[in-house]
């Protein structure tokens, strides 16, 4: 995992950089972040939770806000 400042929505933030291959089933990564594997690139915004389902589909949901 690498940290690297990027500009969204307006403004620079901090995100962390994973490969898919290192997301692992039942580990949920919160926004921001970004996901990189060799065919694609998924951007998960701050507000949001990426997990992997038994089948290795990546689920993006809005948190809670408590």
């Amino acid at each position: 995992v690498v940290e690297k400042r990027i500009y969204h929505d307006g403004a620079f933030c901090t995100a962390r950089f994973v490969d898919r291959e290192h997301i692992r089933q039942g580990s949920p990564l919160p926004g921001p972040a970004v996901i990189t594997q060799y065919d694609t690139t998924t951007f998960v915004p701050a507000g949001y939770v990426v997990t992997i389902d038994t089948y290795g589909n990546l689920i993006a949901e809005a948190q809670s806000e408590h």
